[in-house]
């Protein structure tokens, strides 16, 4: 039986130009907006792993925004702003988020609550 590459040791690129045919047939088609679900087979068999491997859902997804970020021309020094600006983006978004659920428990019926 043949030896599979397993995914560990496929070290993700720092460039497009380095990756792996399987990274790039992930980046291409995701970039094209094909679902994880849909390309998994056929990443698998680039990868040189069983078509009948089940992955975690989230190990594309990861692989793909991993490289996403690696592929980014963002400066070294911009680094920090930019964990900064996500950090600060996903905190407003989680706020607005639980004040929308608040106002669609009300638009049902539900009771208002304050935090205490």
């Amino acid at each position: 039986m043949a030896d599979k590459i397993q995914t560990a040791s496929i070290p993700l690129p720092n460039t497009y130009e380095k990756a792996v045919p399987a990274d790039k047939y992930l980046f291409d088609n995701r970039e094209a907006g094909r679902s994880f679900e849909e390309m998994t087979p056929h990443w698998l068999q680039l990868a040189g792993r069983s078509p009948d491997e089940q992955l975690s859902r989230s190990m594309l997804s990861n692989r793909y925004m991993r490289m996403k970020i690696n592929f980014s021309m963002i400066k070294e020094q911009d680094h920090v702003l930019l964990f900064e600006a996500k950090k600060h983006i996903e905190s407003t978004m989680e706020d607005e988020k639980w004040s929308r659920i608040a106002t669609e428990i009300i638009s049902k019926g539900g009771d208002a609550y304050r935090v205490s």
